[in-house]
């Protein structure tokens, strides 16, 4: 037998809006369980989810490859990031939801450098990759 802290799949969260969980995403838990060995099929990968953006970036994700940057409490069924001095998942974009690798976001090259869905600004993919430089808004300078 074989005891490890389990990596919790998005399904056994009951979280209210689940847009910024990641397909390949797991997370941390302080639950424990024991499997026998012969239950295990293959090794997988679990990364952090800035070597998890890098992998995406150059196209190299593969289906064994999945990243871990939450904690999850089943106590009280709080998401939480771990050994953070606010604890605070970061927010992005004008619907403030934290950056998902399943969904294009493009960082403004503005003083503001936040990151946004191109759909929550009026446009498609394409219009924002074909803005060099991306800017948020007319408001936001290149200074």
């Amino acid at each position: 037998m074989s005891s490890y802290v389990i990596e919790v799949s998005q399904e056994i969260i009951k979280a209210g809006d689940k847009d910024f969980i990641g397909e390949d995403e797991l997370f941390y838990s302080s639950v424990r369980e024991v499997q026998s060995v012969k239950t295990i099929i293959s090794k997988c990968f679990v990364h952090t989810f800035k070597d998890y953006l890098n992998l995406c970036d150059l196209q190299n994700v593969g289906y064994l490859d999945f990243y871990c940057r939450y904690k999850y409490d089943p106590d009280t069924g709080t998401i939480f990031v771990p050994n953070s001095t606010t604890q605070r998942v970061v927010a992005h974009c004008k619907c403030e939801l934290p950056r998902n690798p399943d969904y294009f976001m493009i960082q403004c090259e503005g003083r503001c450098k936040k990151w946004y869905h191109p759909p929550c600004l009026e446009m498609t993919e394409e219009q924002a990759r074909l803005m060099k430089p991306f800017l948020c808004t007319a408001d936001c300078s290149l200074e």
